[in-house]
């Protein structure tokens, strides 16, 4: 998992390449991206922002599963694009959903709210942000570019934010909930 890639930066690529270098010994599925992954001003693919710093995940095989940030569409609002704005919190419950994850903000935050782990995954490449806004069931806030690797398992999720350099900047059990 990763987001907010950037425009083709260095960092976007050496996100990608520690991605890459796990792959090879530890194979995922795909690739899951939290949004702003194209941004450019018309949100395309270009040479600079994805053939380039993707290319050893394209040369894998390995398919990308996208959701829409806001700087993936033109205009002002994410709300217009495919699926309009997400669920609030108590449908995740209603629902059993253990897990959420978001991009936008470019660190690795992870809180926890009426147990329901939410992951701001936005260290994929672009300019980082502070950790600037103490919340509620904050448990993790790392301003770092990285990607998370996740597990399912039948009792749950292992989640690893991993840094270019393979560091690991947290690693988190997430235990299966039943809505």
């Amino acid at each position: 998992v990763k987001g907010d890639r950037g425009t083709g930066s260095p960092a976007q690529a050496a996100v990608t390449r520690r991605m890459c270098a796990e792959a090879r010994y530890r194979p995922f599925a795909f690739v899951l991206s939290t949004g702003d992954d194209l941004s450019a001003p018309d949100g395309t693919a270009t040479e600079a922002n994805f053939r380039r710093p993707e290319r050893c995940l394209r040369r894998l095989g390995i398919p990308y599963r996208a959701a829409w940030g806001n700087h993936d569409l033109p205009g002002t609002a994410t709300g217009r694009g495919p699926g309009g704005p997400p669920p609030r919190e108590p449908l995740f419950r209603r629902h059993g959903v253990a897990l959420v994850l978001q991009g936008h903000n470019h660190l690795y935050e992870r809180l926890v709210v009426d147990g329901v782990t939410y992951v701001t995954t936005g260290g994929g490449g672009a300019q980082l942000s502070p950790c600037a806004r103490p919340a509620a069931g904050l448990r993790a806030c790392r301003l770092a570019h990285h990607h998370l690797d996740v597990t399912a398992e039948p009792g749950g999720l292992d989640v690893r934010a991993v840094t270019p350099r393979g560091t690991v900047l947290e690693r988190v059990r997430i235990p299966a909930r039943v809505g």
